[in-house]
């Protein structure tokens, strides 16, 4: 019954000679006017009472191209610039290469007025080597950042530390403390505990391979003798350079240093894999005990 009202509905049209009607549909898009104005009930008003949803924001409409003359669009209307920083926006900016560590603390952070709030306040509290020494668990307890914050801060130390470990040359000449103090500082910078290595070098003082012997206060009865020339007797290492790192910042030798510097000379000599030298590592200084005990 429903189907011969409807073909004589369509019928009748036909017979007049009238088009049926259609509902009249937005640009481009074929969205209609209720549709349209659906939309628009979803929009957040302008603060000018005077100033339209559609002029004030014209990416949220479908349909609209009024964007910021001074971005390019994208095919689906909208600034190439939302989601990308503003060198992708404007490629012909010449960059600074080293921008302010505020800066860059701001773009991790988010970029927005947060981000920009709690990188100076980070850096004001704890500079760039304190902050770095930070774990993710105290970032987000005592400064309010969240996870993905503190995760995005802790992997660009971390990173920072691998490109200056990532050297050229994978066999460094190690005649001299400076090399010692370029080799592991990378390595060492930030940790909050004592950290004892061995190297091992060739008969041209080259490293052949380096290991941790020991983790926390140096002492004569944390480091052993055994641990240090077992690993370098099984690589045929020529000689040996042990370093160890002071957390507080200050390179200057304990006398536990000193201890254990003696009887690894000791040793050294019993077994033929002299000590060449024993280096502590400060903050951006080193001490050589070579040179401060004169063997």
């Amino acid at each position: 019954m429903h189907s011969h009202f409807a073909s004589s509905r369509a019928s009748s049209r036909r017979r007049s000679g009238t088009p049926p009607t259609k509902p009249p549909r937005g640009p481009r898009l074929g969205l209609s006017q209720e549709r349209s104005r659906f939309l628009l009930r979803f929009v957040r008003r302008p603060n000018d009472p005077h100033q339209s949803s559609s002029a004030a924001y014209p990416n949220l409409i479908p349909g609209i191209r009024k964007v910021n003359p001074g971005l390019p669009v994208s095919g689906n209307r909208r600034p190439l610039g939302h989601h990308y920083g503003w060198r992708s926006v404007y490629p012909g900016v010449i960059v600074s290469r080293d921008p302010e560590p505020k800066t860059l603390l701001t773009r991790l952070l988010g970029g927005r007025a947060v981000g920009e709030d709690s990188a100076g306040e980070l850096l004001t509290t704890y500079g760039l080597h304190g902050l770095s020494r930070l774990s993710p668990e105290e970032l987000t307890q005592g400064h309010a950042l969240t996870p993905c914050q503190a995760g995005r801060l802790e992997a660009a130390f971390a990173l920072g530390r691998w490109v200056e470990r990532d050297r050229p040359d994978p066999c460094p000449h190690l005649a001299r403390p400076e090399a010692v103090y370029r080799l592991l500082a990378p390595e060492l910078r930030g940790e909050q505990q004592e950290s004892f290595h061995a190297l091992f070098l060739d008969p041209r003082h080259r490293l052949k391979g380096q290991q941790i012997v020991s983790l926390g206060t140096l002492t004569s009865s944390l480091v052993h003798p055994r641990e240090v020339f077992a690993p370098a007797l099984r690589r045929g290492a020529a000689a040996l350079i042990v370093a160890h790192n002071h957390p507080s910042g200050d390179p200057e030798p304990s006398s536990e240093d000193k201890e254990v510097t003696r009887r690894l000379l000791e040793v050294g000599r019993l077994v033929g894999v002299p000590l060449l030298d024993h280096v502590v590592l400060g903050h951006g200084s080193w001490v050589s005990l070579r040179e401060s005990m004169g063997f």
